[in-house]
C-alpha cells in the first residue's frame, strides 16, 4: 500500500477546478511512489453574488473537501493507497481549506475518520488563515465576502487561526510558503505561532520574489525545483 496525496485546487473560493495545472503534479505525486487525488468543491458564485442569501459559501466548500477525503479514506485502498498514510495539499483558496482541514478535527471526527491518519497539511499561499483580519488588509475584500459572508462570528468559524483554539490537537505536521505582503506574512506567521502551541513540526518554504500562480505552477517543475525538492522532503519525513 502507498501513501496518499490529496490535492484540493485553489481560485478564490469561485473558480478552478481539480484538473488545473495537473499536468506537472500527477507524474511528480507518482514518480514518488504516492497515490495521487485530486478533488473538486461547489465554488461560491462568480462574477460575485454578495446579495444573493442562498450563494454557495462557508461551510459548503470545506463540507464538500471533508467529504472528498471521507471517499477517499473509505475506497483508496481499492487503489493500492494507504488510508492510514494521508498527506492533504492544497494552493491558495485550496490552501486555506486544508489548513481548515487540518485544525477543525471535528470535521475528521465527525466521518469517522482517524485523525492520526492524517499525517500531513501543505498549505501553499492564501492569507485566509484568519479571515476577518484578511478581508480588514484588502483592498478586494468582495472576494472574501463572496465566499464567507460579512457575519464575523461565520469568518471566525472558517478560520484555521480559530479552529486551533477549538482543538486539543491539530495535524502534527506542516509546510506553508511564504512570500507577498508584509501583512500577509504576519498572518501567515501568526497562525504557525498559534499551531505550533500543539506541539507540531512546521516547515516555510522561502518564496520571496516569486507570484501566487509561480507557487502552484512549480509543483512538479523540473526547471525549478524549489517547491518540489520541499514538498518531497516534507512528504518523506512526515510520512514516516
Amino acid at each position: 500500500m502507498q501513501p496518499v496525496v490529496i490535492w484540493v485546487h485553489g481560485g478564490a473560493w469561485a473558480i478552478g477546478d481539480k484538473l488545473n495545472k495537473m499536468s506537472n503534479k500527477t507524474p511528480f505525486f507518482r514518480s514518488l511512489d504516492y497515490v495521487f487525488v485530486s478533488v473538486n468543491y461547489r465554488l461560491s458564485p462568480f462574477p460575485y453574488e454578495l446579495t444573493n442569501n442562498s450563494r454557495i459559501k462557508h461551510p459548503d466548500h470545506i463540507i464538500d473537501v471533508a467529504d472528498a477525503i471521507q471517499w477517499v479514506y473509505e475506497n483508496i485502498e481499492l487503489y493500492g493507497g494507504d488510508k492510514t498514510n494521508i498527506a492533504v495539499l492544497g494552493h491558495s483558496a485550496g490552501a486555506h481549506l486544508v489548513a481548515l482541514m487540518g485544525t477543525d478535527q471535528t470535521l475528521l471526527s465527525s466521518r469517522n475518520i482517524s485523525t492520526d491518519h492524517i499525517k500531513a497539511i501543505g498549505s501553499f499561499d492564501t492569507q485566509a488563515y484568519d479571515v476577518s483580519r484578511a478581508i480588514m488588509t484588502l483592498t478586494e475584500s468582495d472576494l472574501y465576502i463572496n465566499a464567507f459572508g460579512d457575519d464575523e462570528t461565520v469568518q471566525n468559524d472558517a478560520s484555521p487561526y480559530y479552529q486551533v483554539d477549538n482543538s486539543s490537537s491539530i495535524t502534527a505536521h506542516w509546510l506553508f510558503t511564504e512570500r507577498g505582503s508584509q501583512e500577509r506574512k504576519e498572518i501567515l506567521n501568526d497562525f504557525i505561532l498559534k499551531a505550533e502551541t500543539k506541539n507540531v513540526t512546521t516547515t516555510k518554504i522561502d518564496a520571496n520574489g516569486y507570484t501566487h500562480a509561480d507557487i502552484n505552477n512549480l509543483i512538479g517543475d523540473t526547471s525549478n525545483t524549489l517547491m518540489s525538492d520541499a514538498i518531497e522532503s516534507f512528504l518523506n519525513d512526515s510520512f514516516q
